[in-house]
């Protein structure tokens, strides 16, 4: 999604991540796990109700990460549940990177892959999945 310079669009940034990222045309696939990061620093400018309850609805494990100005009611709205687990709120930047490990450690334990073949899910191993998360989020 490209940056349009219009504010804290929130509800936007959720239909696209409903209806475009997670769809098949986005590269979704059956039976592998939906995970949602919505990451903001102010209060979003447009109704945002709708979208967040449409991700978890269709099964989408949401975190919601806030700093500065953003609003943790509209986190905690965001979130899915258990929400101490997927909301994450600091004043600065200075926590993003303890943030941004407790998302890899509760990513990586509640993510299970379905078998296309047996039809049957299986738990991912929590090393290999932060093993690949480290490769994909890490600075080249």
């Amino acid at each position: 999604m490209a940056y349009m310079e219009r504010g804290t669009m929130t509800g936007q940034a959720l239909r696209y991540l409903t209806d475009s990222s997670f769809a098949p045309a986005g590269g979704a696939r059956p039976g592998v796990a939906k995970v949602g990061i919505v990451f903001t620093d102010g209060r979003s400018q447009d109704y945002i109700g709708d979208s967040a309850k449409k991700a978890k609805e269709q099964g989408f494990r949401m975190y919601a990460v806030g700093v500065g100005n953003a609003v943790e009611d509209e986190l905690r709205e965001i979130a899915s549940q258990p929400t101490g687990e997927h909301y994450f709120y600091t004043a600065d930047f200075k926590a993003m990177t303890a943030i941004a490990k407790k998302l890899q450690i509760n990513i990586c334990q509640g993510l299970t892959h379905t078998n296309t073949h047996a039809h049957t899910p299986t738990r991912i191993h929590t090393h290999t999945c932060l093993t690949e998360l480290e490769y994909w989020t890490s600075p080249t």
